[in-house]
């Protein structure tokens, strides 16, 4: 479990993802603004397809995150980001569900830059909602050795 905290107005949370198989750590930041998640999903695997068509994704909506933040009046956000690139042929893609009165972007591609995942986050008591992670590989990808990847998803300041 890693906590990462290079300012007062972030918060990270760090999981470790297995680009066959996904493994969360939950870690929950200190003070009243936190986000923390649940625990670790089952191993995403690809391990069908049809002919000539791609293989069919892994998709896994076992986990929840829960978010506070201090002041309904500054709107916070967030993000999640890969440590490293996704292997050619393959995406992971992230899905968070919106808690009260936030918006949440919808399923989006994760990469080594941060992505907005959910906006406008005002509730000042806990709230959880879910997580969805979708694995995907085209047919061109091949076989994929099995890796993993680290997730960063970060709570900050909203616009």
């Amino acid at each position: 479990m890693r906590i990462h905290q290079p300012a007062a107005s972030r918060r990270r949370l760090v999981a470790c993802a297995w680009v066959m198989g996904l493994v969360l750590s939950a870690v929950s930041a200190t003070g009243a603004q936190s986000l923390s998640v649940s625990g670790s999903p089952a191993a995403l695997k690809i391990t069908t397809a049809s002919a000539g068509s791609p293989p069919n994704a892994a998709v896994n909506s076992a986990t929840t995150y829960t978010v506070t933040v201090r002041n309904k009046n500054q709107p916070q956000k967030i993000t999640a980001q890969l440590d490293a690139a996704m292997p050619t042929g393959t995406t992971l893609t992230i899905d968070l569900s919106p808690v009260t009165k936030s918006t949440s972007v919808g399923p989006v591609d994760l990469a080594t830059t941060p992505q907005d995942l959910v906006v406008d986050v005002v509730n000042t008591s806990s709230r959880t909602a879910g997580i969805t992670y979708t694995f995907n590989a085209s047919s061109g990808a091949g076989v994929v050795p099995s890796s993993f990847r680290t997730v960063t998803f970060t709570l900050l300041a909203f616009p």
